[in-house]
């Protein structure tokens, strides 16, 4: 296929990769079997094997998989890329053995370094101590949504600990939860407070375990504004710049779009409410909020457009993108899909500049090697995965769907084959590692992204000029873009297409067959393979909701250990009545409310005891909770001031009452409805003699009933 001729389809980012990447006269094999590819899979394997030994005492099968991927395709790299060209095919020359000798090298030295640096962070025991007064430096910060993550360098102050003398002298890393306040990078601190180890050789760590022990983060506090005094503040002009874009854009922008445009520009989705975010979500562009090469595409592209216009040398043009680009790195909070987006783009300027072909698999597996070598951990991350994995399906895809979309306008054909290629390598993992399936991607990614590609470049326009009436002009049209986009992202959200497919694998199997049809080599050009795709959709959306939740049960039972939880449908909305299950059983609980389908959750507390309101506050902080009603006589506790603050921070409404008393069948007088004669009933269903399986539900009375075991 000819580069030039996808170029003009293409949204933003991949237009602009295609244009600099990759060579047309190479095939899809020599592209792929490079040396990049062999060191990327020798880190990874080595990594994952390093690990697994490490920290859980065995041995890693997909870092087995990875190491036998890595010497399967060694003779494809040799031949496609190391071979000298002799004219003797099967002649070995000594050129030959000389450029395997450096391919092995590089790959085991590789190995041996990223190894090595596991190895010496694990080496040893986390230090032990109790309830003490430490002094730390703040190294970085990270502001999530009802905390800051901070990395802390950490030591008890002198006299303060019961430790070793070994342990009270020497700097340890650690990480600090903090509720409330303001840390930034470089503040000197003092607190109190017992910090929890990461646990290791336990035989089952977790993600967020490996994560943390690949960062060498042995310990962990949890703090509230209250236990921390800040001895000494430090404001890098990281930190400065980073404020005082966020305080022109809340000047410019009203708080929603301020919202988006600061998640866009800092690379953190925190900054936008979970509402938007829901929405967002079930119109299956979440993705879109992500800083990554779409934002990258945009402001490069942005860049090298007004500098074009001026006829500039096109190499000083890569320059000023490239370092354009290293600006906006630098000021974001630097996830993963982002620094995958810029490594790829400055690899690009510098052989640009330098007059050198480059291939956009390389830069792709240079970029992943260099990010398991700089940050092992990140291999384990979902959003690793979910990056790499939907930018080697574009790669690898496109083209075909695109040939096969071909009868189609040129931007729904390219932007239909751009989501079902992403969307291809990744949703295997989404289904694995999430449960979770959206169909409405492919019409929500037509209209979505260029509307979020036109409201990124609209407030860096605005942002750009002094604050007068360009700029007012910028923001006001800001604005509408964020509203309209805000209309569409809500109506698409509404369509019903998001589901939990832990139940449909035959079916989901069938449709992910039925969409590879058109990649097979004698079919990809024929437009009549358009429809395998139709027939996948459709039938994926068919056995999902099928397998849904039933939706003839408008009221569930759930009995378990602690008593009875009723959910309560009534759209939009989904009432969560009674007293929550132990931690443990919590998460099914959780799936089942995010599973119903519903915009709003509303919740009612009968009992505010410390186990009810820990387990609502879990529920708060995962789900889009609009109203909350709680019984009256509660005590003022720390977990009731935590909850309240949790309430406060998402907005939402909070209604002090008796919930029980006086609720009939035409609801209380604020509009509870059929949530408040459930209230009224409580003890009745929760008495009913009749109990299911969280497996395998079943009905009575038109109540749905379920028993947690």
């Amino acid at each position: 296929m000819a580069r030039r001729g996808l170029t003009s389809d293409f949204p933003v980012e991949i237009a602009i990769t295609n244009l600099i990447f990759g060579s047309a006269d190479n095939t899809l094999r020599q592209k792929i079997f490079i040396p990049s590819f062999f060191i990327f899979l020798s880190i990874s394997s080595s990594i994952l094997l390093c690990c697994s030994y490490l920290i859980e005492a065995r041995i890693s099968g997909a870092g087995l998989l990875l190491l036998s991927a890595a010497s399967i395709s060694l003779p494809l790299v040799f031949y496609n890329a190391l071979k000298a060209d002799t004219g003797e095919t099967n002649r070995f020359s000594r050129s030959d053995a000389l450029r395997i000798l450096a391919l092995l090298s590089s790959a085991l030295i590789c190995s041996f370094l990223v190894c090595a640096r596991i190895r010496s962070q694990l080496a040893d025991d986390p230090a032990k101590f109790g309830t003490t007064a430490f002094t730390a430096r703040v190294e970085r910060v990270i502001q999530k949504r009802y905390r800051l993550n901070a990395v802390i360098l950490f030591r008890p102050c002198k006299g303060g600990s019961d430790a070793s003398s070994a342990d009270n002298n020497r700097w340890h890393r650690g990480a600090a939860y903090v509720t409330g306040g303001s840390l930034r990078p470089g503040d000197v601190i003092q607190f109190t407070g017992k910090p929890v180890a990461v646990k290791m050789h336990d035989g089952d760590s977790s993600s967020r375990s490996r994560s943390l022990l690949l960062q060498n983060i042995r310990h962990i506090f949890y703090l509230d504004e209250g236990s921390i005094r800040v001895m000494r503040t430090c404001t890098s002009h990281r930190e400065k710049l980073r404020e005082l874009l966020a305080a022109k854009c809340d000047a410019l922008f009203e708080r929603e779009t301020s919202s988006m445009v600061k998640a866009l520009y800092f690379g953190n989705q925190d900054y936008i409410d979970k509402r938007t975010m829901h929405d967002f979500k079930r119109a299956g562009v979440l993705h879109i909020l992500s800083a990554s090469g779409h934002d990258v595409g945009v402001v490069a592209g942005a860049t090298i457009f007004m500098l074009g216009l001026l006829r500039i040398n096109r190499k000083i043009i890569m320059a000023a993108a490239a370092l354009v680009i290293f600006l906006y790195l630098y000021v974001t909070d630097m996830p993963v899909s982002l620094l995958r987006s810029c490594i790829m783009f400055f690899m690009f300027a510098v052989q640009r500049i330098l007059d050198r072909d480059v291939n956009i698999f390389n830069a792709l597996f240079m970029s992943a090697a260099v990010i398991a070598m700089v940050y092992p951990h990140e291999i384990y991350s979902l959003g690793f995965q979910l990056s790499y994995g939907a930018t080697l399906g574009i790669l690898l895809l496109y083209g075909l769907y695109r040939k096969t979309l071909s009868w189609l306008p040129a931007v729904i054909a390219g932007s239909l084959a751009l989501t079902i290629s992403a969307q291809f390598l990744v949703l295997p993992l989404l289904l694995v590692r999430v449960g979770e399936l959206n169909l409405a991607g492919l019409l929500s990614n037509i209209i979505v992204v260029p509307l979020m590609s036109l409201l990124l470049l609209v407030s860096l326009a605005a942002n750009a000029v002094p604050i007068g009436i360009a700029a007012a002009y910028a923001a006001r049209a800001a604005d509408i873009i964020y509203s309209m986009n805000g209309f569409i992202v809500r109506f698409l959200s509404g369509l019903n297409c998001h589901f939990y497919g832990e139940t449909a694998g035959p079916a989901l199997i069938t449709a992910f067959c039925l969409l590879a049809v058109p990649l097979v080599p004698r079919l990809h050009g024929l437009r009549i393979m358009s429809l395998s795709i139709v027939a996948a959709i459709a039938l994926a959306w068919l056995s999902l909701s099928a397998h849904g939740p039933d939706e003839q049960s408008n009221v569930t039972a759930i009995r378990h250990g602690h008593g009875t939880l009723i959910l309560i449908k009534d759209r939009p909305t989904l009432s969560v009545i009674g007293d929550i299950p132990e931690r443990r059983q919590i998460e099914p609980v959780r799936r089942m409310i995010a599973s119903a389908s519903c915009r709003d959750v509303s919740l009612h507390i009968l009992h505010p005891d410390y186990h009810n309101m820990s387990g609502y506050t879990y529920l708060i902080k995962q789900l889009t909770v609009r109203r909350c009603y709680v019984s009256g006589g509660f005590k003022v506790r720390k977990y009731t001031r935590r909850f309240f603050d949790i309430l406060e921070r998402d907005e939402v409404e909070l209604i002090i009452h008796d919930c029980g008393a006086g609720a009939g069948p035409d609801g209380a007088a604020d509009g509870s409805g059929p949530a408040e004669y459930a209230c009224g009933r409580y003890q009745r269903i929760s008495a009913n003699g009749y109990t299911g399986t969280i497996d395998g539900s079943s009905k009575k009375n038109g109540i749905r009933y379920l028993t947690l075991h």
